[in-house]
């Protein structure tokens, strides 16, 4: 008899996916301190108020590769991790500093494109909100303004700010800076389970034998071609974006703390503030974390979407990121 270790994490994940309860399903925001002193927040920085000294001069390096792309991110257009230089995995600093770099960039087009908004619709600059941003499904609700009188306009303009990758890079940018790795990730290992192989992640569970069980032909022939391979390369032969197919699937299912990917956020006349642990995109951060090499690993990987082989280092130095 089959024992479907994981199935359950997965059907509970799927009801939320499905029909998310916000205030259910993030332990870090009812730890949180209330959102009015939340809404005080300062311009966006991850650092101290001078950005720490360059080491190795790799990221002023990356920031000349990377000039020409500033238009496309101001416009929300596609940036895609392949096309930017790739620095080696144990320069904890030079990565760091490029994800602080292009994340500051993305927060700061968002937070220009609603202020412009709001004053072509005739919005109080003194307006203050709070809101969901349900990532994977892209939708934002409002769950507290200052002036109801707005309320409709305000979720206009919030929606039309989805068109761009900027809210979704800050409010995933913020689920994994305060450590909700896996919970990012299960989303993107689903969507790439259905477009390589057509497998639905929430019908894979382990079997009593430790083994993959509910998978589909195509997933099964990926899995036999994982262990009998040699030099096996998943994205060459799949277009897969971990090599460690058994291993990404086994470490999601079973993980028992992954949320739905909620952002919780909040407005007020400065901008967009993020609320989701510790680490607030859109307030100062503490100075010390940038000799945190764990927070410099999480940085870093806030960095667009992770794919090129970058699952793998993460599954394998977890230890690195927490």
């Amino acid at each position: 008899m089959e024992m479907k270790v994981g199935k359950h994490i997965q059907s509970s994940y799927s009801k939320y996916k499905n029909n998310a309860d916000p205030s259910a399903v993030n332990a870090a925001s009812a730890k949180a301190k209330s959102m009015n002193s939340s809404m005080n927040v300062d311009t966006f920085s991850l650092s101290p108020s001078s950005p720490p000294e360059m080491g190795r001069n790799i990221a002023m390096e990356v920031w000349r590769q990377t000039a020409h792309l500033r238009k496309g991110i101001a416009d929300g257009t596609l940036i895609r991790y392949e096309t930017l230089p790739r620095l080696a995995d144990d320069d904890y600093l030079g990565l760091a500093e490029r994800a602080f770099d292009l994340l500051n960039d993305h927060h700061s087009s968002l937070n220009e494109y609603i202020a412009k908004r709001f004053e072509e619709e005739g919005i109080p600059k003194d307006i203050s909100f709070e809101f969901d941003y349900d990532i994977d499904k892209r939708k934002i609700e409002i769950t507290d303004i200052s002036d109801e009188e707005y309320r409709e306009s305000v979720q206009s303009i919030l929606d039309r700010s989805l068109i761009s990758l900027s809210m979704k890079w800050v409010g995933n940018a913020s689920r994994i800076l305060n450590g909700y790795m896996s919970s990012v990730y299960y989303s993107q290992i689903a969507d790439a389970l259905e477009r390589c192989f057509g497998q639905d992640i929430s019908e894979l569970y382990i079997d009593e034998d430790g083994n993959i069980g509910g998978a589909n032909e195509k997933l099964l022939e990926a899995l036999e071609a994982e262990k009998n391979t040699a030099d096996f390369d998943a994205d060459l032969m799949f277009r897969f974006p971990v090599n460690q197919i058994e291993g990404i699937i086994k470490r999601l299912i079973t993980d028992e703390n992954i949320t739905p990917n909620i952002s919780h956020m909040s407005y007020n006349g400065n901008g967009i503030c993020t609320n989701d642990g510790d680490i607030k995109l859109g307030r100062e951060i503490d100075p010390d974390l940038w000799k945190d090499d764990k927070f410099l690993r999480r940085l870093d990987y806030s960095y667009p979407m992770i794919f090129g082989r970058r699952y793998d280092f993460w599954l394998n130095n977890e230890n690195l990121f927490y």
